[in-house]
């Protein structure tokens, strides 16, 4: 198996509180929910696959750059958007089933179900 570099990058922007013994268990849960042999973000908790190095989040997200501070940075937004999109993704990678969505996320169900009419979607 290998990583994207996506999935590269959020491990190496994650900063690893739990050390090795949480390494451990990410890469057991992703190999576990890989159905190929890369390992993408959508197969790491949602804490680590939203880790991206703040110049990466700069330079690359044009979306957020209007704001009222002026300096292209604009957390809520971007924490939104990522989550939304996170939530999207794990929704198509669980065929719409809420339970394998929220596991895959790592929240409840009752917790996605909450951000999904947040989000609109359902």
């Amino acid at each position: 198996m290998r990583f994207s570099a996506e999935a590269l990058a959020a491990l190496r922007a994650h900063s690893w509180p739990g050390n090795i013994r949480e390494l451990r268990n990410v890469m057991e849960r992703a190999i576990i929910l890989c159905d190929g042999d890369e390992i993408r973000p959508q197969y790491l908790p949602a804490e680590i696959a939203a880790c991206q190095p703040l110049t990466e989040i700069s330079a690359n997200d044009d979306e957020h750059k209007s704001n009222t501070n002026g300096n292209g940075l604009n957390l809520k937004d971007a924490v939104a958007s990522l989550e939304e999109d996170m939530i999207r993704r794990a929704m198509a990678n669980a065929d719409g089933n809420q339970t394998k969505a929220a596991n895959l996320l790592g929240v409840s169900r009752d917790e996605l179900r909450y951000r999904l009419r947040k989000y609109q979607t359902e």
